[in-house]
Formats: C-alpha cells, sequence, structure tokens
C-alpha cells in the first residue's frame, strides 16, 4: 500500500485548533477501504483522509481541556459523506478521543444502513481492540458496561496497559428519548466521563435536530426548545469535552440558525465528492438532454384523482428499467443490484395503485414474453424497441459503459426472467418498517414518497419514475434526489421521469448549490460568525428551508429579467460627487482598455438627435473589473444596499462579460423636468416621436442593451431643485439590463 498521510498542509491563514495525525488506526481503515470487491483507489482515499484531518483539526482539541463547538460538514447528496464521517472516527481514535457517539437516523433502517457502514469500514465485523460499539445505551443497562470500556481505554491512554482498549462508538436513534437516554447514561459516569474527549456525529443534521420553535422564538423573544433540539443539547450538556459535527448535504436550515443557538456551527467545511460521482451536474447540466425524460402534466400524480389504468410514461419508464436490468442479468460476473424507484406522492394511498399496476405489468409482460401468441411477441417488441434504441444511443455518448447492451431480440429474453425475479415493494408508513435485504435479490422496484427521500440508499438505482408535486423548500427537493451517486459505470442505463416544473426547479438548484459551495470554501478558513449568509434561490421554489427552523432574519431578492436601478443616488451630495468622480475615471480607463465604438454600429437602433453626444459602447468589459466598480459606488439608501448586493451576487453568478454604454458620452443630460421626486422613475430617455406611424429619431434608451450578456448603462443627470445643494446637482446614475437567461432570485441576511 503506497498511499500517503500526513498532517495537511497549512494555509496561510490557518483556522486549525489543532493538528491530527493519521495513525495505526487510520492506517488500518484506509487498508480496509483500498482492498477487496468495491475498493476506493488509494489516490481517493488520500483525498478523503485529508479532508477528514482538515475537518477534525476543527474540533475542540483532545488534549484542550473542557470545552466544545460544533463544525458544519457539506457534502453531495449520495455523494460520500458516510465515508467521510468514518474516515474522521478513525482519526479521532488516532489522535486521543475516546468516544464517538453517532446520531445515525430518525427511522430504524436508516440507522441500521449506517451502523452497517460502520461496523464494515472500521473493522467491527472481526474481534479487535479498536472500538466497541453500543447503541441507544440505556443507563440501568448499559451504564456499568460503557464505564468499564471507558476506565479501560482512559488506562490505555496513560500507557498503563499492555495492548490497546478499544474507544468507545454509540449509535443512536435521532429519537428524543433514544438521545435523552444516552446522555443520562454519560452523565451518571461523573468522574469516568471527565477528560474523555467525544466526538458527536450527527449524520443529516438539518433533518429533526434543529429547533423547530427558532421562528417563533425570533419573533416573540421566546427560549422554547422543539423535543429533539433539547435532547441533543442535553447530551452536549452531559459532555464536559467534546465536538459536534454536523452533517448533511442540505445546508441551508444549519446555516439560518441563531447566532445564540448552541448548534450554530462555527466553521463550514465542504468535502469533494469521487471521480466518479453522478450528481447535479452529471443529470442536470452535462447530460440533461440524454437522461432526463419530461413527464406529461396529465401524468403528475394527483391523489384525490387516480386514474384507472397505469399512464404511458410509467409503462415507458419500466421498459427501460427492465431492458437496463435484463443487461446486468446476463453479466456471468458478480451479480450487482439494479434497483427502479417510484417517487409517487406523500400521500401513502397512491403507493399502492403505482405498485399493482407495476406488478401487473411485469406478470403480465414476462408471461407474453415467455408464452404468448407470436403477433403479441411481435406487439411488445415494437412497445421496447424505442427505448432499446435511445439506450443504444446512451451507451455510446455517456460514460464508460461497464456492461455492453446486446441485440434487442437476444435482450428480450432476459427481459422475461428479469420480470420473474425483480422483487415490487412499497416503502412507507403503512404497517411495519421494511428493511431492505439487498443481498438477498438482485432487482428491485421501490414505490414510495417520503420515505424513499432523505438519507434513503436505493442499491444500483438506474430509472427514477417522479410524478410528484414540486417541494416548496429547496433542500427537501434536493433531498429526494437518490439518483445522484456513484453510478458512472451505467450511467448510460439512467433514467430520470420529471415534471417540467421539478426538471426546472432541479437545473436551478444545481446552479444554486454551486453557488453556495463556492462561497463556503471562500470562507472555510473564517469562522462562520463573519460570513452574512447569501443564497441563489431557483425561482421556482419558495423557500430556502423550512421557516420554522430560521433563528435570523433573511429577505428575498429578485434580479428579474430587464432593467434596474437604484433609487436613491441623489441623497446626499458627497456620495454623488464621489460617485461622479469614480464613473468619470472608470469610463476613461475601460475606454482606453477594451476601445470604444458609438452604439449605432453595433446595437440594433436608432439615433438621429441634433444636439446630444452618441452613446458610446464600451464592449465585453471584464466581470471582475464591474464588480469592483460596482462595489467602489456609494448607496445610500437601504433599497439600495440591497439591491446593489442582488445585482453584484447575480452578475457574479452569471460569470458573464458586460457590455459597457456610456450614455451621452457621460456628457450631462440636461433634459428639462428632471426634479428630485421624480427622477427615480424617470431617467431614461423615451422613444421619440412616441407614435410609430412618423419615422424614429431616437429609439429610447432602454434599447440600448444586449440579449446576450449583461448591460450596464452609465448616466450623468442634472437634477435642477435638488434640496441638498445650492444650483444644480450633478448625479451619477447606473441602469442595468438582466438578459432572461442571467435573472436569479437571492437570499440575504439582514442586519
Amino acid at each position: 500500500m503506497n498511499i500517503s498521510v500526513s498532517a495537511v498542509e497549512q494555509p496561510s491563514t490557518d483556522s486549525r485548533v489543532w493538528h491530527p495525525v493519521p495513525g495505526k488506526f487510520t492506517e488500518g481503515f484506509i487498508a480496509l477501504k483500498t482492498a477487496g470487491t468495491g475498493a476506493h483507489l488509494e489516490s481517493s482515499m488520500g483525498r478523503v483522509v485529508e479532508e477528514a484531518q482538515d475537518i477534525l483539526a476543527h474540533c475542540h482539541p483532545p488534549a484542550g481541556g473542557p470545552g466544545g463547538n460544533a463544525v458544519l460538514v457539506v457534502g453531495y447528496v449520495q455523494s460520500g459523506k458516510t465515508l467521510s464521517f468514518t474516515t474522521v472516527a478513525a482519526l479521532a481514535r488516532d489522535n486521543g478521543y475516546g468516544v464517538v457517539i453517532v446520531l445515525a437516523g430518525t427511522t430504524k433502517n436508516l440507522k441500521k444502513q449506517s451502523e452497517d457502514r460502520l461496523d464494515a469500514d472500521l473493522g467491527l465485523t472481526e474481534l479487535q481492540g479498536a472500538w466497541t460499539r453500543t447503541e441507544n445505551p440505556v443507563a440501568d443497562e448499559d451504564g456499568e458496561d460503557i464505564r468499564r470500556i471507558l476506565e479501560g481505554w482512559k488506562r490505555d491512554r496513560d500507557g498503563q496497559t499492555l495492548r490497546d482498549k478499544p474507544a468507545l462508538l454509540i449509535t443512536v436513534l435521532k429519537h428524543s428519548g433514544r438521545i435523552k437516554g444516552t446522555a443520562e447514561t454519560l452523565r451518571r459516569l461523573g468522574s469516568v466521563v471527565q477528560g474523555v474527549p467525544v466526538l458527536i456525529i450527527d449524520d443529516e443534521s438539518d433533518q429533526a435536530s434543529l429547533n423547530t420553535k427558532a421562528r417563533q422564538n425570533l419573533i416573540k423573544g421566546t427560549t422554547n426548545k422543539s423535543v429533539t433540539y433539547d435532547a441533543i443539547v442535553e447530551l452536549r450538556d452531559a459532555l464536559p469535552h467534546h465536538s459536534y459535527l454536523q452533517y448533511t448535504a442540505t445546508p441551508q436550515a444549519n446555516l439560518l440558525l441563531a447566532i445564540t443557538d448552541v448548534l450554530n456551527p462555527a466553521y463550514a467545511k465542504v468535502i469533494s465528492s469521487g471521480d466518479s460521482y453522478t450528481g447535479g451536474k452529471f443529470f442536470f447540466q452535462d447530460h440533461a438532454e440524454r437522461l432526463i425524460v419530461k413527464l406529461p402534466e396529465k401524468d403528475i400524480c394527483n391523489p384525490k384523482s387516480m386514474p384507472n389504468e397505469a399512464p404511458e410514461s410509467l409503462l415507458e419508464s419500466l421498459r427501460f428499467y427492465l431492458l437496463g436490468a435484463a443487461v446486468t442479468a446476463m453479466n456471468d460476473g458478480p451479480r450487482k443490484n439494479r434497483s427502479m424507484m417510484v417517487q409517487a406522492s406523500q400521500d401513502t394511498d397512491p403507493h399502492g395503485t403505482y405498485a399493482k399496476w407495476i406488478q401487473d405489468l411485469v406478470n403480465a409482460w414476462s408471461n407474453l414474453l415467455r408464452t404468448g401468441s407470436q403477433a403479441s411477441k411481435d406487439q411488445l417488441r415494437s412497445d421496447f424497441e424505442g427505448p432499446y434504441l435511445d439506450l443504444e444511443s446512451t451507451t455510446k455518448s455517456v460514460g464508460q459503459v461497464e456492461d455492453p447492451l446486446p441485440p434487442l431480440d437476444e435482450l428480450l429474453g432476459w427481459v422475461a426472467e428479469v420480470c420473474t425475479e425483480v422483487r415490487v415493494l412499497e416503502v412507507n408508513s403503512k404497517g411495519a418498517e421494511k428493511e431492505i435485504n439487498w443481498k438477498s435479490d438482485q432487482f428491485w422496484i421501490l414505490v414510495g414518497g417520503l420515505k424513499l427521500d432523505r438519507g434513503f440508499t436505493v442499491e444500483g438505482l438506474t430509472v427514477t419514475y417522479m410524478p410528484r408535486n414540486l417541494s416548496e423548500n429547496a433542500d427537501v427537493l434536493q433531498q429526494r434526489a437518490r439518483f445522484f451517486g456513484y453510478r458512472d459505470s451505467y450511467a448510460a442505463y439512467c433514467r430520470i421521469f420529471l415534471s417540467a416544473a421539478s426538471i426546472a426547479a432541479f437545473t436551478e438548484y444545481v446552479r444554486d448549490e454551486e453557488y453556495l459551495r463556492r462561497t463556503l470554501i471562500e470562507n472555510a478558513d473564517r469562522p462562520l460568525t463573519e460570513w452574512r449568509r447569501s443564497f441563489l434561490l431557483s425561482k421556482h421554489i419558495r423557500n430556502l428551508s423550512r421557516s420554522n427552523i430560521s433563528g435570523r432574519k433573511i429577505k428575498r431578492l429578485k434580479l428579474d429579467a430587464g432593467w434596474i436601478t437604484p433609487r436613491g443616488l441623489h441623497l446626499d451630495v458627497q456620495a454623488a460627487a464621489s460617485n461622479d468622480k469614480l464613473m468619470l475615471s472608470y469610463a476613461k480607463n475601460k475606454g482606453e482598455k477594451y476601445g470604444r465604438v458609438v452604439a449605432t454600429d453595433v446595437y440594433n437602433v436608432t439615433d438621429r438627435r441634433s444636439g446630444s453626444q452618441p452613446n458610446v459602447l464600451v464592449p465585453s468589459v471584464d466581470l471582475d473589473e464591474v464588480l469592483l466598480f460596482l462595489m467602489d459606488f456609494t448607496v445610500v439608501t437601504d433599497r439600495d444596499r440591497m439591491l446593489m448586493t442582488s445585482i453584484t451576487t447575480g452578475l457574479g453568478e452569471a460569470n458573464s462579460p458586460v457590455d459597457l454604454v456610456l450614455m451621452s458620452d457621460l456628457s450631462v443630460d440636461h433634459r428639462s423636468g428632471f426634479s428630485s421626486s421624480t427622477i427615480e422613475s424617470n431617467i431614461f430617455s423615451g422613444r421619440s416621436p412616441k407614435s410609430l406611424s412618423v419615422p424614429t429619431i431616437y429609439s429610447g434608451d432602454r434599447a440600448y442593451k444586449s440579449e446576450q450578456v449583461p448591460t450596464l448603462q452609465l448616466h450623468r443627470i442634472t437634477i435642477k431643485d435638488s434640496p441638498l445643494s445650492s444650483g444644480q446637482l450633478v448625479a451619477p446614475w447606473l441602469a442595468l439590463h438582466i438578459p432572461g437567461q442571467l435573472a436569479s432570485d437571492f437570499v440575504v441576511e439582514e442586519f
């Protein structure tokens, strides 16, 4: 094993509290992860270990004495967050932590899913001296065992044992009673817990953990707590020396906690995905035309008015799935799961309807392919031919195909075989909670709603059929993307069936997510207390997250397509004078750098005015130079400050050059009628003459724009009745045009 792990190279501004070093437990962990079936590349594991070092280095140091802090860890959906926190646990074991507590899911099957991963990754399936794991401890039943483990670990730490003594790994269902039971168990141990560094890992930390009464507290000045949140606070209070790691792919809720909230993270660390990860960018940017299928509006699930028969789009999705599953079935190598997921609705009643449709179709197609007449077989072959040709195309253009596509006639025989083996299963809250044993069957079709959202891993998922209505919350929408994951080797067989609204929302969310990740990375070595919250938000989504958990005042800003102008640039004489000097200098500099052309030579406009200087275009000015100018421009009203925030944020995300138009070449506009009371809505000179029946003399200021890139107009306007100055006031003014494809919404923190 040639992998090299060492202390992470320190950045120039190092915010690490201490510097963890990998030891024998981390080395053993890496050996497990880089060997056998599903082994990780050594280079990939090296990156994971380095990120784990950085995360742990921002936690309260194990040698630092009593204290604690919270750190937010942000990954992509289905991207390897579990691998990250198991790596952090192994590294913590090497660096003096005696207890790791994992809040491992809000349901039993999610908790079991996490426990299985922990057992496999940390070698707990074998007798060894690194860990002893217990779950949901109760003081009267488990207290003495935990005491014995911790006392042994302490002796080992102090060099009083002949061999390693295990540290304690506790897995807890994220339920208030279970968490309080763990807190009480540890509290009763008293001095035994003193001096034992503890790491709490909260998986899916934005779910259930946060205070659902935070918004109410902000409005009413109260300090009420929701039950699970209160239990986590109790757990932290029971541990004199600990750190609390908040893992999530949707951190919006965590980032909106009140400054005084005890779960408010001190730092945010962003973890990367592996090389073969297929996430939002893969599906909604790189391969959207090939892998995303738009559902007809009539096929969107309405629980109150279900159709009598399965919609054609469901049949089509099932054909795609069975063909891809049949390809895998033909492979002589180790068997691999292939699954389909039907996220029907939040209501559970339609789940049974969809499951019955699917089971009936699978049974009917199996019988027809095996024993039907030749005419029926020919008809079924014709139905499968369209999806087959589509798959044939994507196997040549999307990713590296692990299993090649055989001829259709050969494949249909295997489709019949798969139909006899596939398990169709409802996953919802009806009846006992089902735990899926992925090793028992190769082919699965899961039908559900909420239970198929957050944290649920679907092995070998190829086809997703989601006729659900759009979620109002950005984080809920993203957590539905169970189709993200490490699917590069069979991505050509993946298809995602969504409504038009969901496609638009997911596409824009990819942009929003990347913006947030970049922002957090840029602020990674600064305390989060220094970061003013700022988010992009799709116009198709109402909220960032559940409003009841927000402990901060936030405001939604719209950067709509069309013209945007400040309103109060004339309200401060000194600011106007400073802006005028800045504008003239900036225009001169950019004109010399990028060149000047008469705007009528480029835009489809008319200007035959007499007595006015022509409008001048400075084309394709570098975005960073425009942003620096806008950030130096002085605005004096709260409304204009918020507007400039949305403009600079939106332009920064658009990542586009900007056309700069110098109106009247920045000569002072002497049009009559400008007054301090009307200027806010009157800076644009209109078309002249207004009548369309006579030849145009001037197309109007609003016509001077590009439809491909943003256009920034610079005006200098005379106000003849300014009460703030003697005589006339020259007010520099901005007008920004946003093309339709660059329009955005933002959510920013209000101070």
